[in-house]
């Protein structure tokens, strides 16, 4: 028979992926005030019933479209304090000419405001384009709001 403290700890493990299934969104169009800005931001809204940890796992696993929102060196479990991280990888951008492959950058920084309230924010640049992703938890009650934005350029 199976002690209780092995069997606590396996669903302790789990419970990230467990919650993945509460996490809700949809695109929420909402205008800034600025045109230019608008026509290059795509807004998702996110609701997850749970606390704050849980809903960030279940948003890096799933993300708003059953993705991962951000690449896999970005930690899966909400880290206990601010973080910084910052990359170069060599990628192949299908450039013929000389064959070599190019240099891609990424950063991210992940501040928490409050214990109810992180704010993240994604830069990269690769073969020519950039990318930049904000996302805000905000936990009331039982109850964790995610806005996500997608620049694009």
């Amino acid at each position: 028979m199976m002690s209780v403290k092995p069997l606590l700890l396996c669903l302790l493990l789990t419970s990230p992926a467990a919650f993945a299934g509460n996490l809700s969104c949809h695109e929420s169009p909402k205008s800034t005030g600025n045109p230019e800005l608008d026509a290059i931001v795509t807004r998702y809204e996110c609701r997850y019933t749970g606390s704050l940890q849980q809903a960030y796992s279940a948003f890096m696993k799933q993300g708003y479209n059953g993705e991962a929102p951000y690449p896999k060196t970005v930690p899966s479990t909400l880290p206990r304090k601010n973080l910084t991280l910052n990359g170069k990888e060599k990628m192949d951008c299908g450039n013929t000419e000389n064959a070599q492959p190019e240099t891609f950058e990424w950063s991210f920084k992940l501040r928490r405001k409050n214990p109810n309230h992180i704010n993240m924010e994604y830069q990269s640049l690769d073969c020519a384009s950039g990318a930049h992703t904000d996302t805000e938890f905000n936990r009331n009650g039982k109850t964790v709001k995610i806005i996500h934005k997608v620049y694009s350029s």
